[in-house]
């Protein structure tokens, strides 16, 4: 709490939940967390699962901080399905720069578009002596293939952690290197991707990307 807080003093908020790595214990052996005050009962999932999502690219994407460690242990379930997060040993940063490429990248992916998503993420890579642009946009023709169902609607079929590992591959593959933070950030969205399937099946993870970019792009 800064207001309470000096050079020297540095007091934290305490956060009255249950770990998510709690709730799916005792999910899966049927029990129920102990001393949880009926709070998992009242825990609606796919709003749990919006929360964690929206707050991830608001974090990265607008204020450049995020959470880069979001295993089960480090999410609270709070009261009315909010997400509280704990131990920030590991974090990540972006610049202004990368967040606007990023946000752009993330969009386009959600949208199958491609040419926004090469351009955005050309954007966010230096090359090698060997770089191969053209192969890489190669690469990603051939993989949409994979990505994406009905041409005409081109919705990802795929989940993103599928997609983003395709995708770091192919760059190194081509000898296009992208930029540290940007690659700490893919990671952390494989993470949560993973995550949220575990908690929330069927959550529509893509379809609240494009929402939580929208909502930042009509904010900016």
């Amino acid at each position: 709490l800064p207001e309470l807080s000096t050079k020297r003093v540095l007091v934290a908020e305490y956060l009255e939940g249950v770990t998510l790595a709690a709730y799916l214990r005792a999910r899966e052996t049927n029990g129920e967390p102990a001393q949880d005050g009926g709070l998992v009962r009242r825990f609606d999932v796919s709003r749990f699962a919006r929360h964690v999502v929206r707050t991830f690219v608001t974090d990265a994407l607008k204020h450049g901080v995020f959470h880069a460690d979001p295993h089960p242990a480090n999410l609270l379930i709070l009261d009315d399905s909010a997400v509280g997060y704990v131990d920030f040993g590991i974090t990540g940063a972006l610049s202004e720069y990368s967040r606007r490429h990023l946000g752009a990248m993330t969009l386009a992916f959600v949208r199958g578009d491609l040419d926004a998503m090469h351009q955005s993420f050309m954007k966010l890579v230096s090359s090698t002596a060997h770089g191969n642009p053209d192969g890489f946009r190669a690469g990603l023709e051939a993989l949409a293939d994979q990505w994406y169902g009905n041409p005409r609607e081109r919705r990802p079929r795929l989940s993103i952690t599928m997609v983003m590992m395709e995708l770091l591959t192919l760059a190194r593959r081509t000898d296009l290197l992208p930029e540290r933070e940007v690659v700490r950030f893919i990671r952390s969205a494989i993470v949560l991707d993973g995550l949220v399937r575990r908690f929330a099946p069927g959550f529509d993870f893509p379809g609240e990307l494009e929402t939580a970019c929208l909502a930042l792009a009509e904010t900016a």
